[in-house]
């Protein structure tokens, strides 16, 4: 009878064990089915986001040959703006060297200009205080006419220096 009880328990002992081997391996395979579904869910959304790239690749390909035509169209229609835009540039830079003349031999104009002014100005003055004393006499004899002679104040004209560096050119005959 020992060896019943004993093969008895032997077999209690058994059914337990593969009790808890069966749970054990129940919760393995929620696990392993849950990250089986988990990956298949991954790889179908790698597959979408592969399959876009694609399209989005495919569409930039498309665009850039369209481009590329388009470009090479208008090539010939670019290269001869940019040749009419040297030609131009040439031009503005002959000018702006002609200008540079000019602006120079206008500001010796003025520089002259300021000069026969001041001239001017010292010649009034001197006319003013030559006639002015016998107006001065001519007017005080009728009434009311100036007893007094009060000159204006002294005026020092500045005095007009060309630059040391400056050279004078004469202007180009057209």
């Amino acid at each position: 009878m020992t060896d019943i009880t004993e093969l008895e328990e032997e077999v209690k002992h058994l059914e337990e064990e593969e009790e808890h081997t069966t749970a054990g391996l129940t919760r393995l395979q929620l696990i392993v089915f849950a990250c089986l579904v988990a990956f298949f869910i991954l790889a179908a959304y790698g597959f979408y986001l592969i399959y876009s790239l694609t399209k989005d690749v495919s569409q930039l390909a498309v665009d850039v040959n369209t481009m590329s035509l388009s470009v090479d169209k208008n090539m010939g229609i670019i290269a001869g703006a940019m040749g009419d835009i040297t030609g131009r540039m040439a031009d503005i830079n002959s000018s702006t060297e002609i200008m540079a003349s000019t602006a120079q031999n206008m500001a010796d104009s003025t520089q002259q200009m300021a000069q026969s002014t001041d001239n001017m100005r010292y010649d009034v003055r001197r006319l003013n205080n030559s006639i002015s004393g016998p107006m001065d006499a001519i007017g005080s004899f009728f009434p009311g006419g100036r007893k007094t002679r009060n000159p204006p104040p002294i005026y020092y004209p500045p005095a007009y220096q060309m630059p040391p560096n400056y050279q004078y050119q004469a202007p180009a005959a057209e």
